[in-house]
């Protein structure tokens, strides 16, 4: 949501889902998707707020996220990122322009060259 590319990066995550399902399926080989496990997850992530934690966590911290992410707010990452500053505890943001919820598929190399980066320090 929100990348201008929303429609097509939709289309690609759930032609890749059905084709995983589809080979786990027809195949005696799992292929590690199970759908009642992708909704506990997702029941997870919806119950769960770990802001505050992230914020006094004492590894480094590597926040990559997209100005137009509907369902993790710039705002909520800049305040965390704010907090960790402030107890002067390691942290990084990086912020996709132009780019949703998933960044790492609209903006493939952007994200990339950040990874590249954090991992080179």
């Amino acid at each position: 949501m929100g990348s201008p590319t929303a429609r097509k990066d939709q289309k690609e995550i759930m032609s890749s889902l059905q084709n995983a399902v589809t080979k786990q399926t027809n195949s005696n080989k799992p292929y590690g998707l199970n759908l009642s496990t992708l909704k506990s997850g997702l029941d997870i992530l919806l119950e769960t707020n770990l802001r505050d934690t992230l914020a006094t966590l004492e590894q480094p911290v590597y926040l990559l996220c997209g100005d137009r992410d509907t369902l993790v707010p710039l705002a909520a990452l800049q305040s965390v990122y704010k907090q960790r500053i402030a107890n002067s505890l390691k942290c990084d943001i990086e912020i996709i322009h132009h780019a949703g919820h998933a960044p790492f598929i609209s903006h493939s190399e952007l994200c990339l060259c950040y990874l590249k980066k954090v991992i080179n320090g």
